[in-house]
C-alpha cells in the first residue's frame, strides 16, 4: 500500500504553490506532489517524508524531467540524496527562472538567491 501525504501537508504545500508547478512555474491544475528525497534515495520511512520542506508541486512534465534527469534534479534541489548531510530543509529549489528558495514545514519558502 502507498503511503500517502496527509492532507495538511498537500494543502500547505499547494498553498504554497499558488496552483503553478514549482519548477517551471506555469499554471498546474494536474499537479503531482513529488518527494524531494525519494523513495529509493531514503525517504520512504523517514519521519520527515511528508515535511513540506520535502515535497513539491509538480506539473506532469516536470515530474517526469526529475526522474528522468536525475543529476540535473540533485543539482536544482528538486532532489535530495539519502547520503546527503543535509536535510531538504537546507537545499534550495532552483526554478526555471534562475530563482533559488528554501522551502519551510509552514508552507512558505525564503528565496535565498537569482541565478
Amino acid at each position: 500500500m502507498r503511503d500517502k501525504i496527509p492532507v495538511p501537508m498537500r494543502q500547505l504545500v499547494q498553498g504554497r504553490a499558488l496552483g503553478c508547478c514549482e519548477r517551471c512555474l506555469e499554471w498546474a491544475p494536474d499537479a503531482h506532489h513529488h518527494h524531494r528525497r525519494v523513495r529509493g534515495m531514503g525517504g520512504s520511512k523517514a519521519a520527515n517524508r511528508h515535511d513540506p520542506s520535502n515535497l513539491v508541486q509538480l506539473c506532469p512534465v516536470c515530474h517526469k524531467w526529475v526522474h528522468d534527469y536525475p543529476a540535473e534534479a540533485v543539482a536544482t534541489g528538486f532532489m535530495v540524496p539519502r547520503n546527503s548531510l543535509l536535510s531538504p530543509f537546507d537545499v534550495p529549489v532552483v526554478d526555471l527562472t534562475g530563482a533559488a528558495r528554501l522551502l519551510d514545514d509552514e508552507g512558505s519558502f525564503e528565496v535565498v538567491e537569482h541565478a
